[in-house]
């Protein structure tokens, strides 16, 4: 049995959970796709930069840095024969988005909340849950200066307020640090990186209530449960997860009947 879950792993059981086995309980090794290279490759580029930024440090040049970045991530992934030898096509996407003006320029105004410990980057968060077994672990990209807890994301189409504001990520967020006696103010903020032709930087506050703790409660009990009964519903045949472009285990699941 699992020691732990985390909030992505909730989602992925809620969205398919005969590919949550599959990783998880059978732990089938697939492949990383470029597109999470390049996203994982962005993000630490971001929250180096805004380490720097924090603790009064001289920045890295952020091309250099982009390129070290992409390297680290391209060879400590899984990837395909095929993105195998896309290093370079990596390494230029990275590149070209980190160094955007608008990318640049937003990202230049972010500021971490500083503690004995350092800029609030990547701060590991645990949540218990009643009639849970395991702890709900996760890691909070970066705390604002203001208190605030924010997701960099790294995303092909720009977002709305309306998904930012359903995404209950956040709740889990804010409920782990509320139970780790971090203080609270309930406001959440995505920090979107739009990676088209004309990369974008975009912002979203949204305000959770303490009202959500018992919906987000309630639904990892389900998964909980459902885990323990080892009962792993598939994803419904003919939806978006169910198919080869986005599922990692489609071709063992159903490309073989």
């Amino acid at each position: 049995m699992i020691d732990h879950l985390s909030y992505s792993s909730i989602s992925s059981f809620l969205t398919c959970g005969k590919a949550w086995k599959y990783r998880y309980i059978d732990k089938v090794q697939a492949p990383t796709s470029l597109s999470l290279v390049i996203g994982s490759a962005v993000h630490d580029v971001v929250e180096e930069i805004v380490r720097c930024q924090s603790l009064s440090m001289d920045r890295p040049e952020t091309a250099e840095l982009a390129k070290a970045k992409a390297q680290e991530r391209f060879e400590t992934a899984s990837l395909s024969a095929e993105d195998a030898e896309k290093i370079d096509e990596v390494k230029n996407e990275v590149s070209r988005l980190v160094t955007a003006p608008l990318i640049q320029s937003g990202v230049g105004m972010i500021r971490a909340k500083v503690d004995d410990e350092g800029a609030m980057i990547e701060r590991k968060v645990t949540l218990e849950v009643p009639e849970v077994d395991v702890p709900i672990i996760g890691y909070i990209d970066i705390i604002l200066s203001d208190g605030t807890p924010a997701d960099f994301k790294t995303a092909s189409r720009s977002w709305t307020a309306d998904r930012a504001q359903t995404e209950m990520q956040p709740v889990f967020y804010l409920s782990a640090m509320g139970q780790m006696g971090i203080p609270v103010n309930w406001h959440f903020k995505h920090i979107v990186f739009v990676k088209n032709k004309n990369p974008k930087f975009q912002t979203f506050d949204s305000e959770r209530t303490p009202a959500e703790v018992g919906r987000l409660f309630t639904q990892i009990q389900d998964v909980w449960r459902s885990i323990k009964a080892e009962n792993y519903l598939p994803a419904a045949p003919g939806s978006w997860k169910c198919s080869p472009k986005f599922c990692d285990f489609w071709q063992m699941c159903q490309g073989a009947n």
